[in-house]
């Protein structure tokens, strides 16, 4: 681990820390979110915060810590500027996950895309504006979070996120006033601070090709739709590992009738037919609800 990288797994360093940027009055931070949003595991979890200032990455790991208090003040204070990359997904998870809303948000990429840069990328923007060599490994940003002890190519991904944010906003900040276009930068900003996850009506109406099943594979859809969220709880699974998309939609038009067929063609990995009943419960439910002859 680079030497200028600290990791703040207890309490008294995330006090240390906090007690820090208010004693020198810290106007202007970089921060950056790692989370799990149903990719490797159910559900969503914030599972690392990443703040630059003073010439330090400091890495906070909400999974070792039982409260993070002392940063909440920080990150809801407006008069500490918070310099980030693609805000908008880390807000809904700050909001969703902790009730916090993050104020006093500065988007580089808000601002790349007012400037018109040719391109709006991390690595391009830090190439371009600073001078300096840099890539993303996008294998990294899908790797699993959640798991400890986070690799060493973890850690030096999640630091280097938010090693050159505050240098891009002292680059960028005097085109978008020469540009004129401060005044909608701000208002995006704003618009960008209210974020948050919007609960979808009809969730499985979203999967591609539910809209051409008949009234009653719509049905058996949504049923079987939600005994699969479920049995991705109680296996902390991502719903998509208990039953892919394409799966459901076959299971609705021509469901299995009993636990033998489930076995044979639901597409369920072993774990997954402990909980075959609740399929099974799930059609029935749908097809009482349509009237359906068996």
């Amino acid at each position: 681990m680079r030497d200028d990288i600290y990791m703040i797994q207890d309490r008294r360093g995330l006090e240390k820390l906090c007690r820090r940027v208010q004693r020198r009055g810290a106007r202007s931070l970089a921060l950056d979110l790692e989370a799990e949003n149903n990719l490797h595991r159910y559900g969503v979890h914030l599972c690392l915060i990443q703040i630059y200032a003073f010439g330090k990455s400091f890495l906070i790991d909400p999974l070792a810590l039982h409260s993070l208090d002392p940063l909440w003040d920080i990150l809801q204070n407006r008069g500490v500027e918070k310099v980030m990359y693609s805000a908008e997904e880390d807000i809904k998870i700050l909001k969703h996950t902790h009730g916090i809303r993050l104020k006093g948000v500065y988007d580089v990429q808000v601002a790349a895309k007012l400037l018109k840069y040719p391109s709006i990328a991390l690595d391009y923007l830090v190439k371009t504006l600073l001078q300096i060599p840099f890539s993303k490994n996008g294998s990294l940003q899908r790797s699993d979070w959640f798991r400890r002890p986070l690799s060493e190519k973890q850690i030096q991904y999640a630091a280097d996120d938010i090693r050159y944010l505050l240098d891009l906003k002292r680059s960028m900040h005097p085109q978008l006033v020469k540009a004129d276009v401060i005044e909608d930068f701000r208002a995006s900003l704003r618009r960008l601070e209210r974020k948050e996850f919007q609960i979808k009506k009809e969730p499985h109406m979203r999967i591609a090709g539910a809209r051409a099943l008949d009234k009653n594979g719509r049905s058996r859809l949504k049923h079987i739709y939600r005994a699969r969220d479920e049995i991705a709880k109680l296996l902390d699974y991502p719903p998509y590992w208990v039953l892919k998309n394409s799966t459901l939609l076959k299971l609705a038009r021509k469901p299995p009738r009993n636990a033998a067929e489930w076995t044979k063609r639901g597409g369920l990995s072993k774990k997954g037919e402990q909980y075959i009943p609740m399929l099974i419960s799930a059609v029935a439910d749908a097809e009482a609800e349509n009237g359906e002859n068996r």
